[in-house]
């Protein structure tokens, strides 16, 4: 788990299947989906495919803005 303090975050799922957790909710993301994570959430993502989960990911703000902190 892990949370970005200033940015926002979006994934825009390519292909695979990837189990996303958000707080403490579960979800299974596949290919189209597109997800929007607020500033300040606690996250993470799993791949549970058989082959690659393909993701874009946006921050923004992005560049000095952007920080990683990670949870227990």
């Amino acid at each position: 788990m892990h949370r970005h303090t200033r940015s926002d975050n979006v994934y825009i799922v390519k292909s695979g299947e990837g189990l996303l957790t958000i707080e403490n909710d579960r979800h299974t993301i596949v290919a189209d989906d597109v997800v929007f994570i607020p500033a300040g959430t606690r996250h993470s993502l799993s791949n549970v495919s058989a082959g690659d989960l393909v993701i874009y990911e946006i921050y923004s703000p992005a560049g000095a803005a952007f920080d990683f902190i990670a949870e227990e």
